[in-house]
């Protein structure tokens, strides 16, 4: 008994050694570990910060030169003239530019032929030959080329064919006009042979704005079916002429699930060279939550000047918020399409993208190049112009853009008080951009350009060197999901009128064959 006693001390010792080796051990591989996770976090946030800095494009590469190209010279604005803005007394909102003005140190005029700026509410031909060569004019030739919902179609339409075949125009809804037969017998096949009469549409009428002239027509409805049987005997001339659009389904909704589209703004800075820029803009919320099953009413689908009490408007930043909270909430369905990129980021390179293609597909018609205004009546005598544009967006649940439209008149209501500082900086830095791009050709047009001093918070999406080269901005490497989920079983009121007929009548269940939606 002495002798076993006598070993246990040793034998625990050398327990007590080995149990401090091996926490020893577990200390150093936690130490590697910390340092490890730590280091990638690191890594990870530098990356991301980079990434998400390099995702927004603000123009083209650094060495890009940008010249005017069809003057060598340009006349100077006489030093009594210069930094002088006319606003029209007719013009709507007339404060908003004249508050502009004013913060960036601009002397007001009451003659619009001698102030160097001149700003107007709406495009007037007839002005354009009286305008002095040093003047601006906030409106320029040719806009009526896609300022019009048919013509706005017809000139991508013509774009893709004769210039870009191949390529597949993705923010555009499919869209039929359906005041030609060529348009018709198109829209016909969709219906018919594509299974058209089960999917929703937009009749739009393609010279009315504000809401106007807007008909949602739903899945095999009453509507949709008598809308297809007058094609044939349509009094364009009196009834008006029409677009027929497919209506976007599995939309994104706003806070508490209403209906919502954008108003985004471009400016187009000059025409010699041709420079086109881009500013975020705000959220236009619909009266009513946002139902893709029931097309009874034409209103709950509408989210633009309804003028109801409770209509509500949102800034960028409230939009942001909402794109990152639902990809945050649909991450592994949305990151197979959305990577390394900011959410909101996303939505912006594909707006950016959209007005670019724009530029692109009307400057031949416009942009001063129209021939339509080249006569001696109509003649743009001042040698260079300006004018901000808006444009409207639609965002589905897997955060693709769609296009519907742009505007040539953008909208300047203040209604809401975000819409004041959103108008401040637009528009001050817009007039800066406007003079130095005036300032710098003035003083030698063969010099670039570019880079912008007062660029501020527009991005440049498209910068012409010559008449037939330019940086046009590309969201590059997006491809939108090919497998878009459709609107679900849709209610119509004539459907709901068959509804309450059939619980009047008891049928037994096995009589009514179930209708299936593909």
């Amino acid at each position: 008994m002495g002798l076993d006693e006598r070993k246990k001390p040793k034998n625990y010792r050398l327990f007590f050694k080995r149990h401090l080796l091996i926490l020893t051990i577990r200390k150093k591989i936690l130490s590697i570990v910390v340092i490890f996770s730590l280091s990638f976090l690191l890594l990870f946030t530098i990356t991301r910060k980079s990434i998400s800095s390099r995702s927004r494009v603000r123009g083209p590469p650094s060495n890009y030169i940008v010249r005017p190209y069809k003057r060598s010279s340009y006349t100077s604005v006489p030093l009594e003239y210069r930094r002088t803005y006319y606003v029209d007394r007719e013009t709507t909102y007339k404060a908003t530019a004249i508050r502009a003005f004013r913060n960036i140190g601009w002397r007001r005029s009451s003659n619009d032929t001698t102030a160097q700026i001149v700003w107007d509410k709406t495009v007037d031909d007839e002005y354009f030959p009286l305008l002095q060569p040093w003047q601006r004019y906030n409106h320029i030739p040719g806009v009526y080329s896609w300022d019009n919902k048919d013509n706005f179609i017809r000139g991508f339409e013509e774009y893709k064919r004769k210039y870009h075949p191949h390529k597949k125009l993705r923010m555009l809804p499919e869209t039929y006009q359906i005041s030609t037969k060529l348009g018709i017998q198109r829209w016909r096949e969709r219906l018919f042979q594509h299974d058209g009469m089960n999917e929703p549409w937009v009749l739009k009428e393609i010279d009315v704005n504000n809401g106007a002239g807007i008909d949602i027509l739903g899945p095999n409805s009453k509507e949709l079916k008598e809308i297809e049987e007058s094609l044939d005997s349509q009094d364009y001339e009196k009834d008006g002429y029409f677009i027929a659009q497919e209506y976007i389904c599995n939309e994104l909704t706003w806070y508490g699930d209403f209906k919502f589209d954008l108003r985004y703004y471009w400016l187009v800075a000059s025409l010699d060279p041709l420079i086109v820029l881009y500013h975020d803009g705000y959220v236009r919320v619909g009266n009513s939550q946002y139902d893709e099953s029931d097309f009874s009413s034409t209103t709950k689908h509408l989210t633009t000047h309804t003028y109801l009490p409770d209509e509500v408007k949102a800034p960028a930043e409230d939009l942001a918020q909402l794109i990152r909270e639902h990809y945050t909430a649909n991450q592994r369905r949305l990151r197979s399409t959305i990577r390394n990129i900011d959410p909101y980021e996303h939505v912006r390179n594909q707006i950016k993208e959209s007005v670019a293609e724009t530029v692109a597909a009307f400057k031949a018609e416009t942009f001063g190049n129209s021939k339509k205004n080249k006569n001696k009546k109509h003649k743009f005598t001042a040698e260079n112009g300006f004018v901000i544009y808006g444009a409207d967006f639609v965002i589905d649940n897997d955060l693709d853009v769609w296009y519907t439209e742009s505007q040539e008149g953008p909208g300047w209501e203040e209604e809401f008080e975000f819409r004041l500082q959103l108008h401040k900086d637009l528009l001050e830095n817009a007039f800066r951009i406007v003079e130095e791009i005036q300032n710098k050709i003035e003083n030698n047009p063969s010099s670039n350009v570019l880079p912008l001093q007062n660029q501020a918070s527009w991005d440049i999406i498209y910068a012409a060197s010559s008449p037939d080269h330019a940086w046009m901005y590309q969201y590059e490497n997006y491809i939108p999901r090919k497998d878009k989920k459709r609107c679900t079983k849709t209610t119509t009121v004539n459907q709901k009128n068959e509804m309450l007929k059939k619980k009047q009548t008891k049928v037994p269940l096995f009589a009514v064959k179930p209708k299936t939606h593909s």
